[in-house]
């Protein structure tokens, strides 16, 4: 019985570590690529607070987690969809539609885009 657990606990390691191999193969050392993207949409997300239990000298407690209020455009880049949290005042300056200039990087395997800036 006890070979079998360790069989067990040594594929639940090596399937975490094949995990985190992908991820740093898949985001590490990307090239920062600028472009121009087209506003899709806008949205507004709310504040959110919720609670998340957590043990503090092993009693179970309630903690706060509060989601800050975002503002978020969706964004076509070069026939590629991505979202990015922008201020409230550039929200206001555009809207659906409208060009903007985005930095952002291409991830190598899964081709997902991540938005590090938006400027007019």
């Amino acid at each position: 019985m006890r070979k079998r657990a360790l069989v067990y606990i040594a594929g639940i390691l090596i399937l975490a570590g094949l995990f985190f191999l992908f991820q740093a193969v898949d985001t590490l050392g990307l090239e920062v690529k600028k472009a121009s993207a087209r506003v899709i949409a806008r949205e507004h997300r709310e504040t959110v607070m919720g609670y998340r239990t957590e043990i503090i000298n092993n009693q179970p407690r309630a903690v706060a987690n509060v989601t800050p209020e975002m503002y978020v455009l969706h964004l076509d880049i070069d026939g590629h969809r991505a979202e990015a949290a922008v201020s409230h005042s550039f929200y206001d300056a555009v809207q659906p539609g409208d060009r903007v200039q985005v930095t952002f990087q291409k991830r190598r395997l899964t081709g997902g885009l991540r938005v590090l800036e938006v400027t007019k």
